[in-house]
């Protein structure tokens, strides 16, 4: 009989009664039918939603077939008279079906062709009596489904090598498959296994690589922009998503690390204070509001100053504040390090960390970390005036680090460069506190554009000896950079 995609079956008892586990012949029927798919004839490699049907494409036993659903109701496939009825249609391309996508036209990508599956009368819906295909161009698709990108489509070629768009040529009233690696060969070179679009800010399309490198398509076809760039990292990337999120896309990626699978996300563009890859950042948890009293005391110590008057030490007493200013519990004990990260009227406050002394359930007092000291001399006439702020839990060490255990890390505190370490023992420890500690991989960023090429008159100028007088390089919040010709010494720009 000839396959459908729903298989029916009417009578017949396929249960032993004795045997329950033991499936039995039906009884004869004249109202059955195999399904098109199953273990035996294999399943469909691909489906979407077009015009309020369900389309499937066909199965490796019959390639060539393609099935839509009745129409608004997707898991019927019956077919019937009506132009509402399922639809089965055989295409003029017999390759293995890969991908299905819609735009205005349903497209459908095999392993040596690309159709187009339309309305014969463009004016109306598909129909069973109203439905064309028609093979667009040659190129061939790898078994990764084809997203829209822009206003057109972009897909796999067969070999994994090549991306290409889906575009209609006026000219040649086909639909093409135009090269979007042209002038950028290599930078898929072990092949994509994985594909999607991030589609905020810009539009990107995101390659992950059989060699479990990526790399990124910055596309915005209307505006003939586009440039492929590469992301490697210490360690191999298993799969990744665009996720919809506020502002930008997110990215989140499996990343192997070692014998260690980690699911990161890649910080948006506007987040610059993240400078390293795989990354763990110390933050001091949620800050709390603060009053600040001044003391002064006298300190014995005649080896700094030979008049004991003179040497005062003043002791700050801090009152932790709930938002309508009344006191509450700050959770802190003596020798918490806190940092604080605002202030009113006393700059000084934000500059070091220190050391928490004589705990009540609201306030404390401030030491210099490291000794029993108050801070530095001042005098009552000189006492800042209605000081506030809030403050954060301060420390010299990120833990926790077991995914990137035994690698060199780079160490960012307080937004600029501190040092680089290599992590044991899942963490890291520096010589100074800080409730902004950052750590992770370092992590290099490249620019190399296109080689220079002059317009000659008549004249190719690619082989002919080319040199650069002068370069003027632009930065916008950059921490440093070198800059000069690849392969040569560069020239550093210091932070």
């Amino acid at each position: 009989a000839t396959a459908t995609v729903v298989s029916m079956i009417q009578g017949g008892n396929f249960d032993d009664p004795n045997n329950p586990t033991v499936p039995q012949d039906p009884d004869a029927t004249l109202h059955w039918s195999e399904g098109a798919f199953s273990t035996f004839r294999g399943f469909c490699p691909a489906s979407e939603f077009f015009e309020n049907r369900l389309w499937m494409a066909g199965s490796k036993d019959e390639p060539a077939d393609i099935f839509a659903s009745v129409f608004g109701e997707i898991f019927n496939f019956l077919p019937g008279t009506l132009s509402t009825d399922a639809i089965k249609r055989t295409i003029d391309s017999p390759e293995e079906p890969k991908w299905l996508e819609s735009k205005r036209y349903l497209f459908l990508g095999t392993a040596g062709t690309a159709v187009s599956i339309r309305s014969s009368d463009r004016d109306s819906l598909i129909t069973q009596n109203n439905i064309t295909t028609l093979v667009e161009n040659a190129y061939g698709s790898a078994a990764l489904q084809a997203e829209a990108a822009n206003d057109v489509i972009v897909y796999v070629q067969r070999d994994g090598l090549k991306v290409r768009e889906l575009v209609y040529s006026q000219g040649e009233d086909t639909f093409v498959g135009n090269d979007l690696n042209l002038i950028s060969e290599d930078v898929t070179d072990s092949g994509i296994v994985e594909m999607f679009v991030q589609k905020e800010p810009n539009q990107f399309v995101w390659c992950i690589k059989e060699n479990g490198d990526a790399c990124v398509l910055t596309y915005e076809r209307g505006q003939q922009v586009r440039g492929w760039g590469r992301i490697n990292t210490d360690g191999e990337y298993y799969s990744a998503a665009a996720i919809h999120n506020s502002g930008e896309d997110v990215v989140w990626a499996c990343v192997k690390r070692g014998t260690k699978y980690c699911i990161e996300k890649f910080h948006p563009r506007k987040d610059l204070n993240w400078y390293v890859d795989s990354g763990k950042q110390y933050t001091g948890g949620t800050a709390k509001s603060a009053t600040v009293a001044f003391t002064n005391i006298t300190r014995v110590d005649t080896t700094q100053n030979s008049d004991p008057d003179i040497n005062w030490d003043t002791i700050l007493t801090v009152t932790s504040n709930d938002s309508s200013g009344n006191p509450t519990a700050h959770g802190l004990s003596n020798g918490d390090i806190i940092k604080f990260k605002t202030q009113v009227n006393y700059p000084f406050l934000t500059k070091v960390p220190f050391k928490v002394a004589d705990v009540t359930t609201n306030t404390f007092t401030l030491q210099v970390v490291g000794s029993s000291f108050y801070i530095i001399p001042l005098t009552p006439d000189n006492f800042p005036a209605n000081v506030s702020g809030t403050f954060t839990n301060a420390s010299n060490e990120v833990t926790n680090l077991n995914h990137i255990d035994g690698k060199k890390v780079q160490i960012i505190v307080d937004g600029s460069f501190h040092s680089e370490q290599t992590v044991a023992s899942n963490k890291v420890t520096i010589n100074t506190y800080s409730d902004d500690i950052l750590v992770g991989l370092p992590y290099t960023s490249t620019l190399r554009p296109m080689p220079i090429e002059p317009a000659l008159y008549q004249k190719l100028s690619q082989s002919r000896v080319k040199a650069v007088a002068k370069t003027i390089v632009r930065f916008f919040k950059t921490k440093g950079a070198k800059v000069g010709e690849a392969g040569r010494q560069l020239t550093t720009f210091p932070v």
